[in-house]
């Protein structure tokens, strides 16, 4: 084999052209530490960074995530406090639907009391409608016969307790007691 002249002038001695070597090489690692160096930094800034902005993020969604607990309870509140009341609707609806109305045993008594017959007192509970009053003998008789002879859909009995005469004149006292 042929050796090929180098072309270069040389002028360091081979022992300085060693340590020239060296130092090149030195300089060339040094680089490329110094580039690893500034690309790990840029990744580890890089990952701090976008573990503070999910850290702020992950503070603002604990915060909504609060704000919507709290409607939820108030909500859940709301909710129980109209099953309370519809509860409390249902009870007093069925109330009003066990009661009777009174209110037709006392227009139809009323509708039925003949002229002549003045009502003193009216009671009426839920079982009976107890009337006192004074008239004369025929209307007392009128009166007592409409409930006493026939019942209606509004009553079941009539029963006329006391028939009594008053002294000063011609009229009578009596007390009727309906069974409703």
């Amino acid at each position: 084999m042929v050796q090929e002249k180098n072309s270069e002038i040389n002028f360091l001695s081979s022992d300085r052209l060693d340590e020239f070597k060296i130092k090149e090489e030195l300089m060339a690692a040094v680089k490329m530490a110094g580039i690893f160096l500034v690309i790990w930094l840029f990744i580890l800034s890089a990952v701090l960074g976008y573990g503070l902005l999910l850290s702020n993020k992950n503070k603002t969604l604990k915060k909504e995530a609060a704000a919507l607990e709290q409607k939820l309870t108030q909500l859940d509140d709301k909710i129980t406090l109209i099953l309370i009341l519809k509860d409390r609707l249902e009870r007093i609806d069925q109330v009003f639907k066990e009661r009777q109305d009174l209110s037709q045993p006392l227009n139809s008594f009323f509708t039925g009391v003949p002229a002549g017959v003045s009502l003193t007192k009216v009671s009426l509970t839920a079982k009976n409608l107890t009337v006192t009053g004074t008239g004369d003998i025929l209307s007392i008789s009128r009166l007592t016969k409409n409930f006493i002879a026939q019942s209606q859909d509004w009553y079941k009995t009539a029963t006329l307790k006391s028939l009594v005469k008053n002294e000063k004149d011609v009229s009578f006292t009596f007390n009727l007691i309906v069974g409703l």
